[in-house]
């Protein structure tokens, strides 16, 4: 279900990060989409959930945007159908922890700026999870590399019939490449 195109993209960032993945250190990915609400937040969870699941322990997880807003709530209420579960403070940019396993430490995703202090200041591999934050962000400093991983945006559906739909699709979208590439990278690096 991942076009051929997708995948030869993903296979290239798999084997990049196999090249700068080291058992003695940690490798940071920042997913990054301009409003950091939707998009690079799924891409986040997604690749927090499978690097666990392949036993990718020396990766960390990251996103932020260029501008600050909020995780999405339908982004969220996506996410939970896709059998996670959240837990917020409830503020104006709440910061969700979200859990895929009880044994593993909850991830903490809130909207934020790419280069926010919580997030990696260099050596960090930044995924590009929309055209506009592409195109708003010719230079990420600190990276060792940057990818285009460009997601079509579920907010065209928000306040349509289609809005479940839409977002469900996103959600599996992202789910599907980003457990291709954790696949990949577990097979090279074994």
């Amino acid at each position: 279900m991942i076009p051929a195109h997708r995948q030869e993209k993903l296979l290239a960032i798999a084997h990049f990060l196999h090249l700068h993945l080291s058992p003695q250190s940690f490798l940071a990915l920042n997913y990054v989409c301009t409003h950091n609400s939707r998009r690079s937040q799924i891409a986040q969870i997604w690749s927090w959930a499978a690097a666990h699941y392949f036993g990718l322990e020396n990766l960390r997880h990251f996103s932020g945007g260029t501008e600050v807003t909020a995780f999405n709530e339908n982004a969220v209420k996506a996410m939970e159908r896709a059998g996670f579960q959240t837990a917020n403070d409830a503020k104006n940019n709440p910061k969700y922890r979200i859990v895929c396993d009880p044994q593993l430490e909850p991830l903490l995703c809130f909207s934020k700026y790419f280069d926010d202090p919580y997030n990696p200041q260099k050596d960090f591999i930044a995924l590009m999870t929309c055209s506009d934050a592409e195109t708003n962000c010719p230079f990420i400093p600190g990276t060792k590399q940057r990818f285009s991983l460009n997601y079509e945006d579920p907010k065209v559906s928000d306040g349509t019939s289609e809005e479940e739909y839409i977002y469900d699709q996103c959600v599996q979208q992202i789910a599907r490449e980003i457990l291709f590439l954790m696949q990949e990278l577990s097979s090279i690096s074994k």
